[in-house]
């Protein structure tokens, strides 16, 4: 008898995961790559969602489409062999309007709107996007055109809760690959994305997971997490985690038909490979608590960070550890505005410029909200260690050093930006690794207080045919009290006979701090430490 009722129970089982599956063949979908089958997939989704949910199934063939409509409970499965193919709009049809949206002030076309994509859903639960097919974004701009039917996105998702996106690739996909507003647990994993534009924006969203993805976009960002007020409420961007991902800057396409090429000429928007990780600098809602881990960033202009950021805004317990950036022609690093943050155990070879860490008015923006911004004292109470830095001789704007340190005192209002204490305080360097291939500086810090150098080793080993012709320091300190430069270890091995040209310490100003227990090799003494009043 329970033999019996057990396989009536698998019976309906399978009767009920066969019903689940919707087939959008069985709609009508033509799958030639000439009829829009859009319409159709939109009849199964609906279809599916009315019954309580299920899985929308592709088979292999190509489906041109316009916008496809997504719905809670649904699972779009993409088979091998399959390409969903953004159609280009015409005289009468077209993807869905851009919808009105009172807070677009706040950001460009792109950011603002989301129906005018390939793939969309706003206010929707449980969705996932999976399968070893493609999305193709052929006939979506990258422009900011408001033109009806015209789409710019290949997936765009507003207001919505538990989405994953697994094991598709996306090529060429417009303004962006994937936009994601307001959305609580993400989970982004194994996604091959070669694009033409931004890769993935992660706007106001909480509690989301980017891994195993291979992320190639020359012309702008790779992946962009940011805290806006584009949804007109003030959401920070917060509990991300990107792991084990792959970011480059090589020529659009060519990670996708493994040609690898660095031929193409840079985007007509940006003057360098883009394809970086951005911590973004909009309004007044910042991004807390974000880990990237073992990602690989190659021939990118930059590789992670924030260059931007609004006064008085402090992105708080950002975790870059353990990543390998080669070949960068900027920074690897850049953190503007980061508080209780660590920056440790990173591999960064044949780049123009290491770390840069800093608090600046002059790279700071206005409240966009008209609010009053507080420009208090503060102390990072964050950590730069154990990285391994290799410096090459590149040119990027006449920036080389290996770990920099910024910040400013205004004592008087500029423009917009108010007055007040910009300084870098309280964050520690140390058990870092610096090799110097140029003339430039190990570590330098202007604008600072507080800051304790220890324990670190920085060789300066510059080729006869490097480009700086006056030479190096290693350590350099401007207008930094109460820093303390001590336990270091400082070696020349520069080819260049004139050791003159190559400055072990610097302290420069009456406020430079002070330098004790440092050791020296292949230095003048009197090139050792030195103090001068400017």
């Amino acid at each position: 008898m329970k033999r019996i009722y057990l396989l009536f129970s698998l019976l309906i089982g399978c009767i009920y995961l066969h019903a689940a599956i919707y087939n959008v063949m069985d709609f009508g979908a033509k799958a030639d790559g000439k009829t829009i089958d859009s319409p159709v997939i939109n009849r199964a989704i609906e279809a599916a969602a009315q019954a309580g949910g299920g899985t929308v199934y592709l088979p292999a063939g190509e489906y041109a489409c316009y916008s496809i409509r997504l719905k809670s409970n649904i699972h779009i499965y993409l088979e091998q062999g399959t390409r969903i193919i953004a159609a280009f709009p015409g005289k009468e049809e077209g993807y869905d309007t851009a919808e009105p949206n009172e807070h677009n002030k706040y950001q460009d076309f792109g950011h603002s709107h989301w129906k005018n994509s390939l793939i969309w859903g706003i206010g929707l639960e449980n969705i996932t996007i999976s399968g070893p097919g493609l999305i193709y974004g052929k006939g979506l701009t990258r422009e900011e055109s408001r033109l009806p039917g015209v789409g710019n996105k290949a997936i765009s998702l507003k207001d919505c809760r538990n989405v994953t996106l697994k094991d598709l690739s996306m090529l060429h996909c417009g303004h962006f690959a994937l936009l994601a507003t307001g959305v609580d647990h993400l989970t982004i994993m194994n996604l091959k994305v070669d694009t033409n534009r931004d890769g993935f924006d992660i706007d106001c969203c909480r509690n989301v997971r980017i891994s195993q993805c291979t992320v190639n976009s020359p012309w702008d960002d790779a992946i962009v997490l940011k805290a806006s007020y584009g949804l007109g409420r003030f959401q920070d961007t917060e509990n991300v985690t990107i792991s084990d991902c792959y970011v480059s800057g090589f020529d659009k396409g060519s990670v996708m038909d493994g040609t690898w090429q660095l031929d193409e000429p840079q985007a007509p928007d940006h003057g360098f490979r883009t394809g970086r990780i951005k911590l973004g600098k909009y309004d007044e809602t910042p991004n807390r608590n974000i880990t990237i881990t073992n990602c690989t960033f190659k021939n990118v202009q930059r590789g992670v960070g924030t260059h931007a950021a609004i006064v008085g805004c402090y992105h708080s317990n950002i975790r870059i550890e353990n990543n390998k950036f080669i070949n960068i022609p900027g920074y690897a690093i850049i953190a503007t505005n980061y508080i209780n943050s660590s920056i440790k155990n990173n591999e960064i070879t044949d780049c123009a410029s290491g770390i840069i860490f800093r608090d600046m008015a002059i790279t700071l923006y206005p409240s966009e909200k008209g609010n009053k911004s507080k420009t208090p004292k503060i102390s990072s109470k964050s950590v730069i260690a154990n990285n391994k830095i290799e410096i090459t001789d590149k040119k990027y704007k006449n920036v080389n050093y290996g770990i920099q340190l910024l910040g400013e005192y205004r004592s008087k209002k500029k423009g917009n930006i108010p007055k007040g204490d910009y300084r870098v305080y309280g964050v520690q360097v140390y058990g870092n690794e610096i090799t110097l291939k140029n003339a430039s500086y190990g570590i330098w810090l202007n604008g600072t207080g507080k800051i304790r150098v220890n324990n670190n080793v920085i060789n300066m080993q510059v080729p006869k045919k490097a480009s700086g012709k006056s030479g190096g320091t290693v350590v350099r300190v401007i207008s930094s009290k109460g820093s303390r430069i001590n336990g270091n270890t400082i070696i020349n091995t520069s080819k260049n006979k004139n050791k003159k040209l190559y400055r072990g310490i610097e302290l420069i100003g009456k406020k430079a701090g002070s330098a004790s227990g440092n050791k020296f090799k292949g230095f003048a003494k009197k090139q050792q430490t030195i103090k001068r009043k400017s």
